[in-house]
């Protein structure tokens, strides 16, 4: 996790189904920072919009991530 500045918050939900080896999810965060993989993001909010981004997130549907901002 130390390639994600301290300043990031990577928040995971985990069903418990499925186990990776640390190494092949910092593989994962390279892609990302290379550009090589990108992730789907819905919506960016910031952190002082955080009552519409919960909103939006209990009446949306469909992929994609929702990001909330420092």
């Amino acid at each position: 996790m130390h390639y994600i500045a301290a300043t990031f918050n990577l928040t995971v939900y985990d069903s418990g189904q499925i186990r990776i080896e640390a190494k092949y999810f910092q593989k994962f965060v390279k892609y990302i920072e290379k550009e090589f993989i990108e992730p789907a993001i819905k919506r960016i909010f910031n952190l002082n919009d955080i009552v519409a981004a919960h909103h939006f997130m209990e009446g949306s549907s469909g992929e994609g991530k929702i990001v909330i901002l420092p």
